[in-house]
């Protein structure tokens, strides 16, 4: 599916479709015949997740009133312009699934936290379709990465995005940025100077994450890594000296050394394998 961007939706806007009509949301500037395209409560929450995180990061990650009120303004035209609001095709039918990878989304005293959930939240809102905390499952992430690639009307956040993920996915965003590193203990003496040089240690990773991904597409073999399923028994693993590396994004990791009780002045970034950002997908 094609967002409009925001300009392109405030000129189109000026001339929304009524029902019956070639739909602005149509792939194609100049159709051979007239399309007409229905976009449902699912791809209307994927465009205003886009407009949202424009907004919040245009204004500094402050959502000021009037930007939360622009597109609210703009996602309440689609849906009046066309009529899309039926059983088949409601927001509440489909599933969100994340994991443990504060800030952007935790859980926090029994509820789903954090601000990617903040800014997914407020975008079902806009559309008239608020989520419920029923629709959002946390579990770890290689049964929520699964679970997504295998089912339909699912949304998987906050998801790398890579090469190797580019097409198997929607992507909205980004959320924010993100630095994949490997760390070590600073005892360890370990030094990086080339990814390959990782495959003489033992290297722990998250099972299906991206940098699990990304070693295997650097050539690392898969029996020099130990997955894991939560970025804490990694980090414990770590400090036990049961592996050599963790491959982890890097606010991530320092986060839940300290919900590990491990003080993470004890390791240290050797080296960056990827810098980017995570979306939802």
């Amino acid at each position: 599916m094609l967002c409009p961007s925001r300009d392109t939706l405030q000129n189109k806007l000026q001339h929304a479709a009524k029902p019956g009509e070639l739909s602005p949301f149509s792939h194609s500037q100049k159709p051979k015949q007239a399309e007409l395209i229905t976009p449902s409560p699912f791809e209307l929450v994927i465009c205003g997740l886009t407009l949202v995180l424009d907004s919040f990061w245009n204004e500094r990650c402050v959502m000021q009133s009037n930007s939360i009120g622009h597109v609210l303004v703009i996602l309440a035209v689609w849906l009046v312009s066309f009529n899309v609001q039926s059983s088949q095709n409601d927001l509440r039918e489909v599933s969100f699934y994340t994991e443990e990878y504060p800030p952007a989304n935790f859980q926090k005293d029994g509820k789903i936290a954090g601000h990617s959930v903040e800014i997914l939240m407020q975008a079902s809102a806009l559309v008239g379709e608020p989520i419920s905390e029923s629709q959002l499952t946390l579990q770890p992430w290689s049964l929520s990465y699964s679970t997504v690639l295998t089912q339909k009307n699912s949304v998987l956040f906050s998801t790398t995005r890579s090469a190797h993920r580019e097409n198997l996915f929607q992507w909205v965003g980004p959320i924010v940025d993100v630095k994949l590193v490997v760390l070590a203990r600073k005892d360890s003496n370990i030094k990086i100077d080339d990814p390959i040089q990782m495959a003489n240690y033992r290297i722990g990773v998250i099972r299906d994450g991206i940098g699990e991904q990304t070693l295997l597409e650097l050539g690392i073999p898969r029996y020099s890594m130990q997955e894991g399923t939560h970025a804490t028994v990694l980090v414990e693993q770590l400090m036990k000296k049961r592996i050599d590396l963790l491959v982890y994004g890097e606010r991530g990791a320092y986060w839940w050394s300290k919900q590990a009780g491990v003080d993470p002045s004890l390791f240290e970034t050797i080296y960056i394998l990827q810098e980017g950002s995570i979306y939802f997908a």
